[in-house]
């Protein structure tokens, strides 16, 4: 298959937050269409994602893919595959936390894995792995603690060096948000608030307060992205609004003036004679 890892392929073109949103969404929606089909991906990461030159994703490498096994009316995992010699077969970075302790993966890890590649498609940077910080240290917060909100991480350099406040920043800080065709403050404001809210939903620890599936997880991006399209992005009502006042200012300028003489005319009536 031709085509080139995500996150190769959005900063060699400098996608946007929203171009990158809207990839992201094709790659849960393979995902889902594998879980539908009761298969368990568990090896989720950039280089088995690859995207063409007309930006259609493939998702590859299902070597380690499980199946879900029918319990009863539910449907159980099977437990975390070994390899001959007892290790885990997994790829750490990018593992959910129950993978890493060595129990059932299901499709909720899957959508843990889903959760770091959006978070380093958005920030630069992995969740927990950072300059500085020791592995056993990176699986600590993995196992237990929720990831710094995305819109924090692109504020400043991950090792500590410069985390001064909203404010810091260093190189490595500044290359990210220019790889997003946005500066750094512009990109931590648009991370802030639902898309820091909808990563970290898809990484926390407890696999049962994740989303249910991959399907969810991009039902969610898409709700965020059509609302935010209808608020402010070019052809939503604020700018349709704006274009239209534009185009006929003086127009509008009378017709402000005589609704404002209507309301004042109306109160005098309402209230009669003193």
């Amino acid at each position: 298959v031709e085509g080139t890892p995500i996150d190769r392929f959005c900063d060699e073109r400098g996608l946007n937050v929203a171009a990158r949103l809207e990839l992201f969404c094709q790659v849960c929606d393979a995902v889902q269409h594998a879980h539908q089909n009761q298969v368990i991906h568990r090896d989720l990461k950039p280089s088995n994602i690859l995207v063409t030159d007309g930006a259609a994703v493939k998702l590859l490498d299902f070597g380690i893919a499980t199946l879900l096994v029918q319990d009863g009316p539910h449907r159980e995992p099977q437990r975390q595959g070994l390899t001959p010699t007892g290790a885990r077969i997994l790829t750490l970075d990018y593992a959910s936390p129950e993978q890493v302790r060595g129990e059932a993966a299901s499709a909720a890890s899957d959508v843990y894995s889903l959760g770091v590649i959006l978070y380093e498609l958005l920030t630069g940077w992995h969740p927990h792995r950072r300059p500085g910080r020791s592995r056993r240290e990176a699986e600590r917060r993995r196992l237990n603690e929720p990831p710094e909100p995305p819109s924090d991480a692109v504020l400043h350099e991950p090792d500590g060096r410069e985390s001064g406040g909203r404010e810091s920043g260093g190189p490595a800080a500044a290359r990210i948000a220019v790889t997003r065709s946005t500066t750094r403050q512009l990109l931590h404001s648009r991370l802030a608030g639902a898309l820091d809210g909808i990563v970290l939903t898809a990484l926390r620890p407890e696999p049962e307060r994740r989303y249910p599936s991959a399907g969810d997880f991009a039902a969610e991006v898409r709700r965020h992205l059509a609302e935010r399209t209808a608020r402010a992005e070019p052809g939503g009502w604020r700018d349709r609004a704006q274009t239209f006042v534009g185009r006929h200012r003086a127009g509008a300028i009378a017709a402000a003036l005589g609704a404002a003489v209507v309301a004042v005319a109306t109160a005098v009536v309402d209230r009669g004679p003193a």
